[in-house]
């Protein structure tokens, strides 16, 4: 017969783990970025893509930038395009209050 042991000792750290109220996907969320950069210095032609997973779905997603107004996205996958040089930030929350902040630089090719 095989040592048991192990086996009971996982089975304990999980349940430890979820008595205390953490679940198997918690952790900050995970944020991929994409961009395009805008064709000239005056060009509105950027484009960035951000998408989340992992963490604790749903997401909010918090748009700043010096060259636009702020937005809320209640979305796991945003584009926005036309955009012009400058820097763009983005704050990631997921429901359980994980933050990540991304900052996201564009210039012209």
């Amino acid at each position: 017969m095989k040592n048991l042991l192990p086996l009971r000792l996982f089975v304990f750290c999980v349940l430890l783990l979820f008595s205390a109220g953490v679940t198997l996907g918690d952790g900050e969320p995970i944020v991929h970025i994409t961009k395009n950069d805008p064709s000239s210095s005056t060009a509105s032609d950027g484009k960035i893509t951000v998408s989340v997973s992992g963490g604790n779905a749903p997401y909010t997603i918090y748009f700043t930038s010096t060259t636009l107004p702020g937005k809320i996205y209640n979305e796991s996958t945003i584009t926005l395009d036309g955009l012009k040089e400058g820097n763009y930030l983005f704050t990631i929350q997921d429901s359980k209050g994980h933050i990540v902040n991304k900052s996201i630089e564009l210039q012209h090719r």
